[in-house]
Formats: C-alpha cells, sequence, structure tokens
C-alpha cells in the first residue's frame, strides 16, 4: 500500500493542482472575455511586458525555491525559518536590480513605434509595480511553502487570480464603454491586481506562522553566526542557491526562449497568434505538470536528502544500509507511477486525438469569423499538442535530477544546458527564417530541446540507480532503473491499440477527400448549429477514437488504474481491493 510520504505528496499535489485549475481556469476565462476587446497585436504587447516580469521574477528567486525544497521538512524546516526569511529578501534585493537593467535593455531599442502606442507607458509601470509586490512576498512565499501550508497558498492564489480575472475585464468594459481607444492597458491592471493581493493573503498568512513559530518576517540576526554570512545569511542555504542558479539563467533562457525568437523574427500580430495558440496548447501543463513537478521536488526531497546539510551529496557518501536502499526505491516507484499516468493520460492522448480536436475546439470557442481563427492559429494548436508530452515526460524528470544531484552534478547540468540552449535558439532561428515555417518551426525546435533534455536525464537517472541500490548478487533480476522504464510503460496491448487510432485519425481527412463527392458526406461537413460550424463527419471519427481509447486503457490497465486511485477511496473500498492486490504482488513476485 502507499507510503506516509507518497500520501503527503499526494495531498500536495491535489491542492496544488486545485491552485493551478482555478487560478488558470479564472484566466483562461478572463482572457476569452479579453479577447473580444482586444486585437492580436495588443495581446502580443501583452506578452513582451508579461515576459519582462517573469524574467526578473524566475531568475531571482528560483534558485532559492529550488535549494529550500532540498531541506527536510518538520523540526528542521521550522528551525531555519528565519534563514529562509533572511535569503529572501536577497531575491528582492536581486529581482529589483534585475528589473532596472532588464527593463532599460528593453525601452533602449524600442522605437517610437512601440513607445506612442496608447496605454504603453502606464502598462509599462504598473507592470513594473506588480513586479515589485509579487518580489517583496517572497519572505512570505518561502515560509509557506516550507511549512506545506497548501490550503494558505491556495486561498492566496486563487484570491490573486480572481482579482487579476476581475480587473482586467473591468477595465476593457470600461475602456469599451467610454469609447476609449483599446490598449494594453487592462491586462496591466489586471496584472497589478494579482500582485496587490498575493502580496496582501501571503503576509497575513506567514504572519501568524511566525507569530506562533517566534521568528520574524523582516530580516534577523541568526543564533548560529559561525555558519551564517553577515550574522544573516545561512552559509549552506546559499552555497546551494548559488549552484542552481546558473541553472536557472538557462532554465529562464529555455522558458522564455519563445518569446525572445518571436520577439526577434516576427511582428507584434504573429506574437499574439502564437500567445494564444501556446495559452490554449499548455493549459494543461500548467494546470497539471506544474503542480505535480512542485509537489515531487517535495517527496523526492524528504526522502533523499539528508535532514542537515542541504548543500553537500545527498546519499552518495551514506553507507548503503537497508533503511537508505528503501528509501531510494520508494523515490524511483513513485518516479515510475507519475511516467506511467503521464503517458496513459497525456502521451497517447496528446499522439492521437488531440491534434484533432484542437482546430474543432478554436472555431467552437472564438466563433468562426473572429479575427483570431486562423488557419495559422490551428495549425500552431496541432503542432504544440505534439510538444505537451516531452513537456511533461522532462518536468518530472527534471524534478527528480535536481532532488538529487549533488553540486558538482549540478554544474555538469548546467554546462549540458547552456549548449542545449544554444543548440534549441539556433534550430528555432533555423526553423522560422530560413526554412520559413513561422510559429509552427518554434514547437518544433522545442521538442527538441525537451528531447535532449530528456535524454541527459535518464542518463543521468541511470548512473544514479546503480550507485544507490545495488543488484542483488547471483541473480539475474533487471537492474533497478530497467524495472523502474518497464513500469514507467503500459502494456504493449494499450500502446499497439493506440498506434492504431493515430493511424486511422490521420488517415481520415483522405478518406474524407475520397468521398467528398458523396452528398451525404458533404452535407455533414457544412452542419451548422447556431453560431457553431461542426464538421459531423470529423467528429463520428474523433468520437470513435475516444470510446475505443478509453475502453482500451480500462481494459489493459485496470491494475494500474486501482493502484493510482486507491489514496483517494473510501476505507471500505479499500478492504475490498485488497485481496485482489495481494494476489497481484505475488504473480508479480
Amino acid at each position: 500500500m502507499t507510503t506516509k510520504t507518497e500520501s503527503r505528496g499526494a495531498t500536495g499535489t491535489i491542492y496544488l493542482i486545485t491552485i493551478q485549475i482555478v487560478s488558470r481556469g479564472l484566466t483562461f476565462f478572463g482572457n476569452q472575455a479579453l479577447l473580444r476587446y482586444v486585437s492580436p497585436s495588443h495581446l502580443g504587447l501583452a506578452v513582451q511586458l508579461e515576459a519582462l516580469s517573469i524574467s526578473v521574477l524566475y531568475t531571482a528567486r528560483e534558485s532559492l525555491r529550488v535549494a529550500l525544497q532540498r531541506v527536510s521538512s518538520g523540526a528542521a524546516a521550522t528551525k531555519s525559518s528565519q534563514a529562509a526569511v533572511n535569503a529572501a529578501y536577497l531575491v528582492v534585493l536581486l529581482g529589483m536590480l534585475l528589473g532596472t537593467v532588464l527593463s532599460s535593455f528593453y525601452l533602449y531599442p524600442a522605437g517610437s513605434d512601440l513607445l506612442d502606442l496608447p496605454g504603453f507607458k502606464p502598462a509599462f509601470w504598473l507592470y513594473g509595480i506588480a513586479t515589485v509586490l509579487e518580489l517583496l512576498a517572497e519572505p512570505c512565499f518561502v515560509i509557506i511553502q516550507q511549512h506545506a501550508l497548501f490550503k494558505d497558498r491556495a486561498r492566496a492564489e486563487t484570491t490573486a487570480a480572481i482579482t487579476r480575472c476581475i480587473a482586467a475585464c473591468s477595465a476593457a468594459i470600461y475602456m469599451s464603454r467610454q469609447q476609449m481607444v483599446m490598449s494594453v492597458l487592462p491586462f496591466a491592471v489586471g496584472q497589478f491586481g494579482y500582485g496587490l493581493s498575493l502580496f496582501v493573503v501571503y503576509a497575513w498568512s506567514a504572519s501568524r506562522v511566525a507569530s506562533s513559530d517566534h521568528f520574524s518576517l523582516l530580516p534577523k540576526q541568526l543564533q548560529d553566526e559561525s555558519n551564517a554570512a553577515l550574522a544573516l545569511f545561512s552559509k549552506p542555504l546559499l552555497k546551494v542557491a548559488r549552484a542552481f542558479y546558473i541553472q536557472s539563467i538557462f532554465k529562464w533562457l529555455l522558458t522564455q526562449g519563445d518569446t525572445l525568437v518571436l520577439s526577434y523574427f516576427a511582428d507584434l500580430q504573429s506574437q499574439g497568434i502564437f500567445a494564444l495558440a501556446s495559452n490554449y496548447g499548455g493549459l494543461a501543463s500548467r494546470l497539471l505538470f506544474q503542480p505535480v513537478e512542485e509537489s515531487s521536488r517535495n517527496v523526492f526531497g524528504r526522502l533523499l536528502s539528508t535532514s542537515n546539510a542541504p548543500s553537500t551529496k545527498t546519499l552518495r557518501s551514506a553507507p548503503k544500509s537497508p533503511e537508505l536502499v528503501q528509501k531510494c526505491n520508494q523515490a524511483l516507484h513513485y518516479l515510475s507511477t507519475i511516467l506511467h499516468s503521464y503517458t496513459l493520460f497525456i502521451v497517447i492522448p496528446c499522439f492521437t486525438l488531440l491534434p484533432q480536436i484542437f482546430p474543432i475546439l478554436i472555431s467552437t470557442l472564438l466563433g468562426s469569423k473572429s479575427q483570431w481563427n486562423s488557419t495559422q492559429t490551428a495549425q500552431l494548436l496541432s503542432a504544440y499538442s505534439y510538444y505537451i508530452p516531452f513537456l511533461a515526460i522532462n518536468g518530472i524528470l527534471d524534478a527528480f535530477v535536481t532532488s538529487v544531484a549533488t553540486e558538482a552534478e549540478l554544474g555538469w547540468q548546467s554546462v549540458m544546458m547552456i549548449g542545449v540552449t544554444g543548440l534549441y535558439l539556433s534550430v528555432a532561428a533555423l526553423f522560422m527564417d530560413a526554412m520559413k515555417l513561422g510559429a509552427v518551426g518554434l514547437v518544433y525546435a522545442n521538442i527538441i530541446n525537451m528531447v535532449l533534455r530528456i535524454i541527459f536525464s535518464l542518463w543521468f537517472i541511470q548512473g544514479w540507480t546503480q550507485e544507490n541500490i545495488p543488484s542483488t548478487p547471483g541473480k539475474t533480476r533487471p537492474s533497478a532503473f530497467r524495472q523502474s522504464c518497464g513500469k514507467s510503460l503500459p502494456s504493449y496491448a494499450c500502446l499497439f491499440n493506440s498506434g492504431l487510432i493515430a493511424i486511422g485519425l490521420q488517415a481520415q481527412g483522405y478518406v474524407k477527400v475520397a468521398l467528398a463527392d458523396n452528398a451525404t458526406v458533404a452535407e455533414l461537413s457544412r452542419l451548422k448549429f447556431g453560431r457553431l460550424n461542426l464538421d459531423l463527419f470529423d467528429l463520428s471519427y474523433l468520437f470513435s477514437a475516444a470510446v475505443v481509447l478509453i475502453s482500451t486503457i480500462l481494459l489493459t490497465e485496470s491494475e494500474f488504474l486501482i493502484r493510482t486511485v486507491e489514496p483517494l477511496l473510501p476505507k471500505r473500498v479499500k478492504s475490498r481491493l485488497e485481496p485482489y492486490l495481494k494476489d497481484q504482488e505475488k504473480k508479480e513476485q
């Protein structure tokens, strides 16, 4: 059955997924309303300003957040609360410095065409103030994260998302009714509301923890001055954060590489269309992958990190006691379970159904006559559906690697990411400019980038398992890494049937062309329901494929599905399933 650590990880994951569903869902519907008022150029400019804000926040705070996740929870985390708060103020200072520098680099080459756009200057300052507010909330955030207060985090981010949605839509409606020239200003007003709400709610939640645990939310001298820089900052914590910092810069380049390349090779309208496509295509990644990765880092950190030396090797220098080997096996089992779930519910649907569903989705949500509804948008969404699985797999593998890697190995990973970043930007420029693939070429470059990172992570995990999980002498059983890879994949029957479904859906277009002269097929393809243009010939194929796919997964992966949902089931149901699961365990042994 599930361990206590995995149960806590599952609980944290559920809360984080809830946060993302509410906040991103509200953002999604808010943007849907805004699209009725703004043009692709307005959205393109909003993407640039948001990318500037994200760049400051990510490069300033990501390394400290990852470093803190390597510290064990519980009493050790409580004792280090003041050290975490003090270190967070370095993030505030660094973020303000980065914001000044990056804003100057953004504004200096900007021509009058950009600076003279209606609403640009107030929008720029509102985004800047919102960024400062999020930086000031960081000392409170690290306390909430360190004490695993997922309910408080859900409250803060949900409130902020609601505020952003209401503020942005209200600003757009007001400008429209006052017959003002529409601009990027509604997005900026929404971002300001988000930053202000986040700061207020985080501060309120963290102040209660600080009062009960007797530490300060302001910088305060540490008790162990011998192990602190300037008597304020924990040296071990800063050492780990420094090791992650260079890596965070290259992750930022990979994360924001799309915006950088697009801003150089495309105009604002093309950037807006790509932003729309990536928002639809990346909705699942923001709703599901991000909270799973954050929760998994916490689980891996609790299982595999030492409690007293977060900046040293994790388990490499420790003797291979049965308890430590068991923890390594638990971490590997947790990883393989997530990868297996990803394969069933993300990889297979994204390679079969999603490329066909996205064009229909755009026509349904935006309307056939919308200025956003174009062939370019549909092509981008279809291409993005192939990118989503690689994004998911890389995210969870990277969470494992950053949780167990030593400082030297993190350095090697940073060197690898330098090469990957350079290759990614070069391939993106080649696809977009030389091969004239446009924004679709940027998606293909992202896929290549993720494949290279996945290969590196698998190579690292293989070496890690060989060192930490010794093979049993005298037996020819496969290694722990090979067993984990086997458990990560669904059954051959499931993969085979999924392949047939994918081939059938790809052949659908050729069948439709061959039957183009058939009157019934032509009538079904032109059928309309109100404002919706629905091609019932295509929908019948999709519905049939979806039914076959779901049936295949339920029949071939029933045991895995039961094990996965078992922690969420009532006790009565668990007791009835227990004999079945024990029989399956005996068969596996």
